[in-house]
């Protein structure tokens, strides 16, 4: 790839800092190198990193085997892939087809139902401003040292790693247009004793000694790990903003666990109008502009951010599935939760996902996805309909977002919302 950053639209001295960043690639990789491809598959676990090769690409695991089968043969290296996503579930097959063929079955699981527990979990802050003055105000909570001699970023990874145990540092991503995805790494060996004993198993180190140090005598529940992920998504960014007094607004998306997340040192092809005047289809390196990674607690460090017995308060068992366009929500006991709105010709991922906020008796909706193209193109007009519905309407009161989607058929039930939050009369017995 021939990349010349002189032409990225920030400030000379940002510029400069970027290009070092690029040429010192072997040094900013310490994401991939000790946690991404360590968890590409974990046979002993099944499950694997999904490697999603565009925005609209799936979460398959064929696509994981065959980017290990030619990074083993020195065909490609991560330079090749654009987006992970940590942690799924191999998926389950029909009745002859075992877990690692390469065909699809007509019991393909869906990817929301597959989430798992690997060795980490990043949890990843976006703000995508509109023009070039956004793009500089995040290159200065990366560079700009402050009287003690750090930057923003190192005051707060200071912090986190005084504050937990679990902590195992931050690497900042470049998207290739306007953001960056800060990723902030947790460990989650702690959290499952199956989890604690393939890390030692795949590292090398004693099983009997960190089942007495770190396991916590409880496993946490694959039915918790959506939702307490989000509410530890929502407690992360609430910490960044308390420590560093910057109020920006993160993108929601990135509080749900199975979203896509820019790969170090991966490759975005630039869009038409992007910020930095890059012809379109141009292959832009997803620069690793700053990192600090460590592999364990740092000394002093104080209590976990995440534990079995605070998760498995978020225990939703599955729901099950109804004919037509229904809901299935996601319970938290902070009062957040989330709607996923399937159909039933394509189960396999919602249509639309939204984010529900209780404060004190006031509800409110913030849309957060559309898994749908564009009308005409073979999508039922009820579903379009029903984007349309969320499409736009950034923040609703949970009345009009009630009353909207059952003027074009969609029907509640019961189970949907919390009891208190609708009535009798505008809800459906399941």
């Amino acid at each position: 790839m021939n990349f010349d950053p002189s032409h990225i639209n920030a400030p000379p001295g940002y510029r400069q800092k970027i290009a070092r960043c690029l040429s010192r690639r072997d040094k900013l990789n310490a994401f991939w190198e000790k946690f991404i491809e360590p968890s590409l598959i974990l046979e002993d676990l099944g499950v694997f990193t999904a490697l999603p090769a565009d925005r609209a690409g799936d979460h398959s695991h064929v696509s994981t085997i065959e980017f290990q089968r030619k990074r083993d043969s020195g065909q490609v290296d991560q330079s090749e892939l654009v987006f992970f996503t940590p942690a799924y579930r191999f998926p389950a097959f029909g009745p002859k087809l075992d877990s690692w063929t390469t065909e699809r079955s007509s019991t393909w699981q869906a990817p929301s139902d597959r989430t798992g527990l690997g060795y980490f979990w990043p949890f990843t802050l976006e703000y995508d401003p509109d023009g070039p003055d956004g793009f500089a105000e995040q290159l200065r909570w990366f560079y700009e040292k402050g009287d003690n001699g750090n930057t923003l970023l190192e005051d707060f990874d200071v912090f986190l790693r005084q504050s937990f145990k679990d902590y195992r540092g931050y690497s900042v991503v470049w998207s290739g247009n306007k953001s960056f995805h800060i990723h902030l790494l947790f460990d989650t060996t702690h959290l499952s004793l199956a989890v604690l004993e393939s890390w030692c198993r795949a590292s090398g180190k004693n099983p009997e000694s960190k089942r007495r140090d770190h396991y916590q005598h409880e496993d946490l529940s694959d039915h918790a790990l959506k939702g307490y992920y989000s509410a530890k998504w929502q407690e992360i960014v609430e910490i960044f903003q308390n420590q560093t007094d910057i109020l920006v607004p993160f993108d929601p998306r990135l509080a749900q666990l199975h979203q896509k997340r820019r790969i170090p040192w991966g490759t975005r092809l630039a869009g038409a109008g992007n910020l930095h005047g890059f012809p379109e289809g141009a292959e832009i390196p997803q620069i690793v502009v700053a990192e600090r990674i460590i592999t364990s607690a740092a000394k002093g460090s104080r209590k976990h951010f995440l534990t079995a017995a605070e998760g498995n308060q978020y225990i939703r068992p599955p729901t099950k599935r109804h004919r037509g366009t229904r809901a299935v929500t996601q319970n938290a006991p902070n009062g957040c939760w989330y709607m996923d709105v399937y159909d039933q010709d394509s189960p396999e991922k919602p249509v639309v996902s939204a984010w529900f906020t209780r404060q004190g008796n006031e509800v409110q909706c913030e849309f957060l996805e559309v898994e749908l193209a564009y009308r005409g193109q073979g999508i039922p007009r009820h579903l379009c309909d029903l984007a349309s519905v969320l499409w736009g309407a950034e923040i609703r009161d949970i009345e009009n977002v009630v009353d909207d989607m059952k003027n074009i058929g969609y029907q509640f039930y019961a189970e949907d919302f919390p009891s208190d939050l609708l009535d009798a009369n505008q809800i459906h017995e399941a």
